[in-house]
């Protein structure tokens, strides 16, 4: 290993001895994130029990938000002095490195506004379209026929299942608004299509849920 650049030695040539090298084992994310979050701990930080990757703080009608991916962070709140208290904590642990409002966060695009936020992925559905060679190709709002019924049978199936899966040309710039000026209601709405699946007579059902206007959960499952 040799010497990090700074580093004022006695001797020339000399190397430091590494007595064990943590990069490339298996350990090493769980090393990273257990140093993290107890640091975080420390500064009165609550983990999620429902995301593990999620801290928060809420004290004296202050809330900060601290969400986590391998080792890029989103921070948030509306408390500024802990904030930079919190950036400063791990830059003294980690050197970090601070990239300033949030635009740009694991192919989420974020604007803002006054009137609230805004986020998309138009970056990342106009990458996908690149890689399967469907730029090109002419937008529909759905990838079928809303009246199909898919069901097993003996013809062979598609070769490559991610392109079907992929056909987002009719709506890259689909985005999710979240106004800042919104009432504290929650809101959720169901729905099934009762026993459709022609193979096994199970339904699909859906739900999504709104906090004011702004949609903040959603999912299907069969």
């Amino acid at each position: 290993m040799d010497i990090p650049q700074g580093v004022i030695y006695a001797k020339p040539n000399q190397v430091c001895k590494l007595y064990k090298s943590l990069y490339g084992l298996k350990q090493v994310g769980r090393q990273w994130y257990t140093k993290l979050s107890n640091s975080l701990k420390e500064l009165g930080y609550v983990q999620s029990t429902h995301d593990h990757s999620l801290f928060t703080k809420n004290a004296n009608q202050c809330f900060t938000a601290l969400l986590i991916y391998v080792d890029d962070l989103v921070l948030s709140g509306n408390d500024i002095h802990d904030i930079m208290m919190v950036k400063k904590h791990l830059d003294k642990l980690f050197k970090i490195k601070d990239l300033g409002n949030l635009k740009y966060f694991l192919g989420l695009e974020v604007a803002r506004s006054k009137s609230g936020i805004i986020l998309c992925q138009r970056k990342h559905a106009l990458d996908i379209l690149a890689d399967t060679g469907f730029l090109a190709a002419r937008p529909v709002s759905t990838p079928m026929v809303k009246t199909t019924k898919l069901h097993h049978d003996n013809t062979s199936p598609f070769e490559d299942a991610s392109l079907y899966r992929r056909y987002i040309k009719g709506s890259p710039c689909q985005e999710v608004f979240y106004s800042s000026t919104y009432s504290l209601q929650l809101k959720a709405f169901s729905d099934s299509d009762w026993a459709a699946c022609i193979d096994s007579r199970k339904s699909i059902t859906g739900y999504c849920v709104f906090l004011g206007d702004s949609l903040v959960s959603w999912r299907s499952k069969k």
